[in-house]
């Protein structure tokens, strides 16, 4: 039987839901040229309080940011848990204020793992941007383009999961980990082109070690090796 969470995440249709269900806002936040000039935006390990209530993230350099008041995500459900996201916020270090949360985008965390006996081949092809290590955190990130729509009477999600390939031990100790971006249009109309940015965690393998990621493009195969 097939577990589609044993290593894919679904991913919602189309892109007005898409941005909706993955996206928090502060509605308390005023635009003005002040405001502006101090707007980051940061990937991000998100913790919250209690429900729905993060108080603080950590970004990729290492930095802790303790939010000037509770922000209200409506995805982040667990109390005293940690959320991996894309925050927006105005700071300014000149200025004896907390960073204010602006938007917190969620980020899915993809797992590697074997393709379970019987998983469809997910090979439908997305575009690809960009791969990168996060500096002070344990991921391997992806930036992806997928495309998307929706259609009358269609309730279909594209898929999306990171498949473990195999693992090379390597003559100086270290391993190279084959893995592929897993993807399924499931039949989603392909109107509309939709960023999506997802994480590797990377805490379980060692420094040195080497991941060759293969993802199927509009153009071709692409191959990405990097060192962690």
């Amino acid at each position: 039987m097939f577990n589609r969470y044993s290593t894919v995440f679904v991913v919602i249709v189309a892109l007005s839901l898409l941005l909706g269900l993955t996206c928090c806002t502060n509605d308390s936040y005023k635009t003005g040229d002040s405001d502006l000039s101090y707007l980051h935006a940061d990937f991000v390990v998100a913790r919250t309080a209690t429900a729905q209530q993060v108080v603080e993230a950590v970004n990729d350099d290492g930095e802790l940011l303790s939010f000037d008041e509770p922000y209200e995500c409506k995805w982040a459900t667990e109390a005293n848990n940690t959320y991996r996201a894309l925050l927006y916020y105005t700071f300014n270090k000149l200025e004896d204020k907390a960073p204010h949360a602006v938007s917190l985008i969620n980020v899915p965390v993809l797992t590697p793992k074997p393709l379970a006996e019987g998983e469809p081949v997910g090979n439908d092809p997305v575009g690809f941007e960009s791969m990168w290590l996060s500096k002070a955190q344990p991921y391997l990130n992806l930036s992806i383009l997928l495309k998307t729509g929706t259609a009358d009477g269609l309730d279909s999600k594209q898929i999306v999961g990171i498949v473990k390939n195999h693992v090379e031990d390597n003559t100086d100790g270290t391993q190279t980990h084959h893995m592929s971006f897993y993807h399924r249009q499931n039949g989603v109309p392909e109107y509309y082109t939709t960023r999506l940015y997802v994480s590797i965690p990377t805490a379980d393998y060692h420094s040195g070690d080497t991941v060759v990621l293969t993802i199927y493009t509009y153009i071709g195969v692409v191959e990405r090796r990097i060192v962690l």
